[in-house]
């Protein structure tokens, strides 16, 4: 079995996720990552434990589990979860084409498809906001869809469509000082994080949050500093 390599191994609900939809077992995947869904938008269980069971459609792409989700989604096409998997694993599937390289070693074909995952995966996502009270996962997805190569102004309006409708999110929070940086905002980015780490709807969470925030501020410089500034 080949499992994605970024993925937490501690993490044993995504493998079972992932495992059972290569099975083929979509039914059984359906009634768990329902519940699941239902359990998070009524306060029962926290964002971090339904993230968790969505791991492997965010980390490295794999065309087998692609496969799977399209024929889960097939049959259940008015599924939160389903359509939530196949938006993130699309935007997986878009960088993967793509590549990896520096923006000026990318060919007019990895571009397109990109683009053309990008798109399908960014459908999937606006259809799945009709699906959910709490679409949390939804909202960030998009962010990041949109934050490579689109505009800023649509990530801030899907920040605050998030946060209006779970205002404590983390995840929502996180994706936003992502979004924010110097790759995609420029070298101001760092007094736009600063700022919005500092800012009062972000003093009365946790300070295990705050330090997350911290971290990701100080990972984006480090990054910025060693790629970009040699």
């Amino acid at each position: 079995m080949r499992y994605c390599t970024a993925m937490n191994l501690k993490n044993t609900v995504a493998f079972e996720i992932r495992d059972a939809l290569l099975r083929k077992e979509y039914v059984g995947v359906e009634k768990r990552l329902d519940k699941l869904h239902r359990d998070f938008c009524n306060g029962i269980v926290a964002e971090t434990t339904f993230a968790d069971a969505f791991e492997a459609f965010v980390e490295d792409f794999d065309p087998d589990l692609l496969q799977a989700v399209n024929a889960w989604l097939a049959l259940y096409p008015e599924s939160y979860a389903a359509r939530l998997a196949s938006s993130q694993i699309q935007y997986v599937e878009g960088h993967t084409k793509r590549g990896f390289d520096t923006a000026d070693k990318v060919q007019l074909g990895q571009w397109t498809g990109m683009l053309e995952a990008f798109q399908s995966a960014y459908a999937d996502g606006i259809y799945s906001l009709r699906l959910s009270s709490k679409p949390t996962l939804t909202y960030v997805n998009l962010m990041r869809i949109e934050s490579t190569g689109g505009q800023f102004e649509r990530i801030q309006e899907h920040y605050d469509a998030g946060l209006a409708l779970d205002p404590d999110s983390v995840l929502l929070r996180r994706r936003m000082i992502l979004c924010l940086r110097p790759e995609w905002q420029g070298q101001r980015s760092f007094e736009l994080m600063d700022a919005f780490i500092a800012a009062s709807a972000q003093q009365r969470l946790p300070d295990a949050a705050k330090r997350q925030f911290q971290a990701l501020r100080l990972s984006a410089q480090g990054h910025w500093l060693a790629a970009f500034q040699n």
